[in-house]
């Protein structure tokens, strides 16, 4: 299993970086946000679940090869150095996956999510998020084409698109994070 973080350059093309499924933290475990704490950010985005093996996809079939989509969590540097492009997404034990839920046929349809953050220590203080997308919007099978020209795909991989995300801040430790997609629970998490 790969998880693949798709970026959209401003030149209409895509930049992708990639990691093992080691970077995966488990359903129910904490986040530890690497210290110092100030030097990062939370992010909320969505996610595609490839549902079958394939290469040199036609973007007109790819929807025929994932089959759900999530809200993931992931964490990165305030001020990132960008390299070839990219943004230094740490791919090391800091993607938290939410549930999959079932995608739709119609690539227009618009997914609504929502992310809150709570402190846990008592405090009232929230911080809440929501916006929407669609796959089209997301470009996941533009994404998926394009990628299939080079790599196989594999039940269970897994693509990320965070700049579609929403941004939720600085981390702050012992708080909850949680959110959902249309209206479904989908991610839950603490920071540590």
């Amino acid at each position: 299993m790969k998880i693949l973080c798709i970026f959209h350059g401003q030149d209409g093309g895509l930049r992708v970086k990639g990691g093992a499924d080691s970077a995966i933290l488990r359903t129910g475990e904490p986040v530890f946000v690497p210290e110092p704490v100030q030097v990062w950010r939370s992010t909320v985005a969505p996610a595609i679940r490839m549902s079958r093996l394939g290469m040199s996809i036609k973007a007109t079939k790819a929807s025929e090869y994932y089959d759900a989509i999530s809200l993931f969590h992931l964490l990165t540097p305030v001020d990132p150095v960008i390299v070839d492009g990219l943004p230094p997404y740490i791919l090391d034990r800091t993607f938290s996956p939410g549930q999959w839920h079932s995608t739709s046929p119609d690539p227009l349809k618009e997914y609504r999510f929502e992310a809150m953050r709570r402190e846990l220590n008592g405090n009232a203080e929230e911080t809440a998020v929501s916006g929407q997308f669609s796959l089209l919007s997301l470009g996941v099978d533009d994404a998926i084409a394009a990628l299939s020209r080079y790599m196989t795909f594999r039940t269970g991989d897994i693509l990320v698109f965070p700049d579609k995300g929403c941004d939720m801040g600085a981390p702050m430790l012992d708080t909850e994070m949680t959110a959902s997609l249309d209206g479904l629970p989908t991610l839950s998490i603490r920071l540590k």
